[in-house]
């Protein structure tokens, strides 16, 4: 991703000029913003815009765009944020097993889904729930392994609270069989497991929808 936004900047600068060469630019800022990229090289890169167009008309949304990049790529991970070591999990149950005898709401999610980020915005009862019934936060990425340093900013820039994994190569199908269908899997979704490690809900609502998913977790409590 970041090779690819500096080879498209820089063709811009060799391809185009004038207000062309600046739109496409802005464009590359706009579009890493409008999709929660957040790709770092963008951050050098704005130098090199502003050099090129200190008195663009596309200014105020560069930097807005520049702003957010890189208050998400300076997050620091807070002590309430959890990435147990799982690279010797070979299963599902692997990785549930480190949480017996609690209820265990797992979101399956990845860094490019943006209905994912954007339910991230209603978590807020999901987690005030969590720390009052002992209920453990699990957020299952699908992400590729070249993501992991962005799988871990985002998880800090929206604030999620819990325990952090990503699919191991070892149990990535497992993942894909068992909450999928026909090799397909449909994110965001979420899981809730009981305090014996059994699945009890395989589709469970959205935390959009608090008051039937809190039905949905003190069922899995009895």
């Amino acid at each position: 991703m970041e090779k690819g936004v500096e080879l498209a900047f820089y063709d811009f600068e060799h391809r185009l000029t004038g207000k062309a060469q600046e739109a496409a630019m802005a464009q590359l800022f706009l579009e890493d913003e409008g999709q929660q990229r957040y790709d770092p090289a963008l951050l050098s890169l704005a130098d090199e815009f502003c050099k090129l167009h200190p008195e663009s008309p596309w200014m105020p949304w560069v930097s807005r765009a520049v702003g957010k990049n890189r208050a998400f790529n300076e997050t620091a991970i807070p002590a309430d944020l959890h990435f147990p070591d799982v690279s010797s999990a070979q299963t599902i149950k692997d990785v549930t097993d480190l949480y017996k005898g609690k209820v265990i709401f797992m979101d399956i999610w990845a860094t490019w889904c943006g209905p994912c980020r954007a339910a991230f915005a209603h978590i807020g009862p999901l987690q005030e729930y969590a720390a009052a019934n002992d209920v453990v936060l699990l957020y299952l990425s699908i992400d590729r392994p070249e993501n992991d340093e962005k799988w871990r900013k985002m998880a800090a820039y929206y604030g999620l609270k819990g325990e952090h994994v990503r699919v191991q190569n070892a149990f990535h199908q497992e993942v894909y069989d068992t909450f999928g269908r026909q090799g397909a899997l449909s994110i965001p979704r979420y899981v809730i497991f009981d305090k014996q490690g059994r699945i009890r809900f395989t589709s469970a609502t959205s935390p959009e929808q608090w008051d039937k998913l809190k039905e949905q977790l003190q069922e899995a409590d009895r």
